[in-house]
């Protein structure tokens, strides 16, 4: 099944992440969108997923063989946070669209990986590499993802991120795909 995505702005999560952001001392100097530019952003964000989104969510499902079991995803766009959530969907407006179409794929492939919990394909990644096989689907989906690695090392946070993408770069994501749809009995992310 191909779900529906809802790309809006919202008003409640995003003073809850105004209010988040604020309290961590190094975003102290963060300075807030105004609400306008963030709803913009949400309507710049659905067009740029309305032209893009499609083949992406038919092309995630085709190379995992796996579907989405929900029919409906809403995805917040708020002022700011620190990082996307998959669950509820959450991504800041400070990014361009192409930006959010990485972070909302990224996001989806957590849901459908959820979505699938206890399929051959998804035991496969082992649970702790779940990154390494998200990355190689990402790369499938967005070809280059995995050389922005250079892009993340800037922030501390994204060490298990950088990981992952190495281990996709040296491996090949065609490789790791292939170890995950043959339901190997050892980690594909290996």
């Amino acid at each position: 099944m191909t779900p529906i995505i809802h790309i809006h702005y919202s008003e409640y999560l995003d003073g809850v992440f105004d209010a988040y952001v604020r309290s961590i001392p190094a975003y102290k100097d963060w300075i807030r969108p105004d609400v306008q530019t963030v709803k913009d952003k949400a309507v710049t964000f659905s067009k740029a997923w309305d032209k893009a989104g499609p083949q992406i969510l038919q092309c995630m499902c085709q190379n995992t063989g796996l579907e989405f079991k929900r029919n409906y995803f809403p995805v917040y766009v708020v002022c700011g946070n620190t990082r996307a959530y998959s669950n509820p969907i959450v991504i800041k407006s400070r990014f361009t669209a192409d930006e959010f179409i990485e972070c909302l794929t990224h996001e989806l492939i957590h849901c459908l990986f959820v979505d699938n919990k206890d399929s051959a394909f998804v035991r496969a990644t082992n649970g702790f590499a779940d990154h390494v096989v998200l990355y190689a689907v990402m790369e499938y989906l967005l070809p280059g993802t995995v050389d922005k690695v250079v892009d993340m090392e800037a922030f501390p946070g994204n060490a298990r991120y950088i990981k992952a993408m190495k281990q996709v770069k040296e491996a090949g994501f065609r490789s790791i795909l292939e170890k995950c749809r043959g339901t190997a009995t050892e980690s594909c992310a290996k």
